[in-house]
């Protein structure tokens, strides 16, 4: 499987996201969707903490699967993660 990468990951709310156009077949036009969420670590590392493909759903256009992948990864930031150094075990 053939993976293109958006050129750089991009900061959103202490997070790093990227998107990314994963190729069906290597004689298809269309490209799957998927995207990534990671966050600092220790010692200038990054450390990939979501990995999504959406299998089912595929464009012909491989900018357009990235775009959408990199925003799908910005909706996973605001809706399904903490602020980065939040401790969820702390209730208030």
């Amino acid at each position: 499987m053939i993976c293109s990468l958006t050129n750089d990951m991009q900061p959103y709310k202490g997070y790093f996201i990227a998107g990314s156009a994963l190729l069906i077949h290597p004689f298809s036009p269309d490209w799957y969707v998927g995207g990534s969420v990671l966050v600092p670590g220790h010692s200038s590392s990054i450390v990939e903490i979501g990995l999504f493909r959406f299998r089912r759903f595929t464009v012909s256009i491989k900018e357009l699967a990235e775009w959408f992948g990199l925003e799908v990864a910005r909706i996973v930031v605001d809706e399904c993660l903490a602020p980065p150094g939040h401790d969820c075990r702390q209730i208030a």
